[in-house]
């Protein structure tokens, strides 16, 4: 999969969904298969396995440079919070105007998520004027950002 992800560079949107377990991609072979993808406006990525939790031993931090990804506008993401978390310590979007994310009871779903806080906080479109709707439920939890499109929201 990822060698097939590395020739598609001139992808605009991007859809997968594992269900359950076709084959794993870490976040960081994820990241290293999109960055080459500078045309890339739809990013949508669905893990409704454990099985994609990252290497519990692999220390998370964020590291000296980023990937940006110059032309994303909607980021999607489904599955455990470990793995967005990894995933967002690695990419920047600058024109993001649309994220998605839910996260899938693991077993605490009370953890932080500062990466994902990163990821938001230092995106243009989501420091003023946003939209923000939050759902819960014992099985997942759901946050989506948008920037604002009414001045009554």
């Amino acid at each position: 999969m990822q060698k097939l992800l590395l020739s598609a560079k001139d992808l605009v949107k991007l859809s997968l969904a594992a269900i359950p377990h076709p084959g794993y991609i870490s976040p960081d072979a994820m990241v290293t298969a999109i960055s080459v993808m500078t045309r890339l406006k739809s990013l949508r990525l669905e893990f409704y396995t454990f099985l994609s939790r990252p290497d519990p031993g692999r220390q998370l931090s964020a590291p000296l440079t980023r990937t940006v990804l110059p032309a994303l506008t909607t980021l999607a993401f489904q599955g455990i919070h470990e793995y967005s978390e990894s995933l967002m310590a690695q990419i920047d979007a600058p024109l993001l105007e649309g994220l998605f994310v839910s996260f899938i009871k693991s077993t605490d779903l009370t953890v932080g998520v500062p990466q994902l806080y990163r990821f938001v906080s230092q995106t243009e479109a989501f420091k003023t004027h946003r939209r923000a709707q939050m759902s819960g439920s014992c099985e997942k939890i759901v946050c989506a950002l948008f920037q604002r499109t009414d001045p009554v929201e």
